[in-house]
């Protein structure tokens, strides 16, 4: 887990009201420092951006932690998943064509059912769909057909 990310997490924590011993808003300052320290970029104008600056919105925090993520393509595609940001399409090109959003889950990989057979074959035979079949609890998202 990266230092932005934990920031990020702090920030979210202390927007919906618990004590973290920092505010939303100075916690979500230090993930976008964080983040861009990491990447080795140099922008001291980048959080005076209006669609950046810290407004209270969770929908800006949830941008700018996927934005932190991007170098963990997993996490980050399970924060959209959690939150709905950012609103992605799926690929024009998809194999799954009428679908609105990315899908729910990705099968385990071939080598999940050599390895761990006796609690991946039980799972895999109730599941029709390893793509659109069922959101994962923490799947927040509405209206994903």
């Amino acid at each position: 887990m990266r230092a932005a990310e934990i920031k990020f997490i702090l920030a979210e924590a202390a927007q919906k009201g618990w004590n973290v011993g920092t505010t939303a808003e100075e916690a979500y300052n230090e993930g976008i420092d964080l983040s861009l320290a990491e990447n080795k970029v140099i922008d001291d104008k980048y959080k005076t951006q209006s669609n950046v600056k810290w407004n209270g919105d969770i929908k800006r925090l949830y941008l700018q932690k996927w934005i932190a993520l991007y170098k963990d393509g997993h996490e980050a595609w399970a924060e959209s998943r959690r939150t709905d940001v950012p609103l992605m399409a799926p690929a024009p090109a998809s194999p799954y064509p009428g679908h609105n959003r990315p899908p729910f889950r990705y099968p385990y990989p071939a080598s999940e059912a050599r390895l761990n057979g006796a609690n991946s074959k039980p799972f895999a035979a109730n599941v029709k769909d390893n793509y659109w079949g069922q959101q994962m609890w923490w799947d927040t998202r509405k209206n994903v057909k």
